[in-house]
């Protein structure tokens, strides 16, 4: 009994380690170069550029190009049943659509809020021929940056940011550099999916007591169970 209690003490312990695990992705581009890794647990793994191998590339060989089989074109022929409309998914209708809609927007708010970026660098230095130019630049680069700025305090978990904005009169080109890590766990994700779920549960539950409470008012009006498409119940024609 005691080795069984520690092999589900050693899988629990497992599951919320894997569900805790961060993940995400690290770009940069410094120096006009860019960089792209994901991250698993405060490593980097190189995606761009990838690591060269010392093989040669093999070259392809050529096919022979086959001729191509000339499809016949498929005759439309008069009285042909029409293609049914499909619905909605999991039975959901048109009506519903504004509701699955706000659904999809609170979830993509819910699933930002859940990510953490560990680290955003952004350094801008302006520059021109004219040195007109280069103050509109630098005009435009600083109103930029107070409004990334002010998009870092509304809901980002931002770690550590450094954003820098500078001017340099004696060069005719700009520079710029910039640096994003972002992470999540699985366990975030799963959170963010459970909620959207349940949000979908209580919109087809709200659907289908709306439609019972329809049926149950035509009822009540009428007195009789009508049929939805008109017809007229057995036993109750004149």
């Amino acid at each position: 009994m005691t080795v069984v209690l520690w092999i589900l003490l050693a899988l629990l312990a497992l599951v919320v380690f894997v569900l805790a695990v961060p993940f995400g992705a690290h770009v940069a581009y410094i120096g006009g170069e860019l960089a792209v890794d994901a991250r698993v647990m405060g490593i980097n793994i190189g995606v761009i550029p990838r690591k060269e191998s010392g093989k040669p590339p093999k070259e392809k060989k050529k096919r022979a190009d086959k001729p191509k089989k000339e499809k016949k074109a498929k005759k439309e022929t008069a009285g042909q049943p029409s293609e049914k409309k499909k619905g909605l998914p999991l039975g959901l209708t048109r009506a519903q659509i504004p509701e699955l809609l706000k659904l999809a927007i609170s979830t993509l708010d819910r699933f930002r809020r859940k990510f953490t970026v560990n680290r955003l660098m952004i350094h801008f230095v302006a520059a021109s021929e004219d040195p007109y130019d280069t103050a509109m630049l630098y005009g435009y680069a600083s109103a930029a940056s107070g409004v990334v700025e002010a998009l870092c305090g509304r809901g980002w978990d931002i770690r550590r940011r450094d954003i820098q904005v500078g001017v340099d009169f004696e060069s005719t080109e700009c520079r710029a550099d910039a640096e994003l890590t972002v992470t999540i766990s699985l366990g975030r994700i799963l959170a963010v999916l459970l909620a959207a779920g349940w949000g979908l549960i209580k919109i087809k539950r709200a659907a289908a007591g709306s439609a019972a409470a329809t049926q149950s008012e035509r009822k009540d009006n009428d007195g009789t169970d009508a049929d939805p498409n008109g017809g007229i119940p057995a036993g109750q024609h004149v």
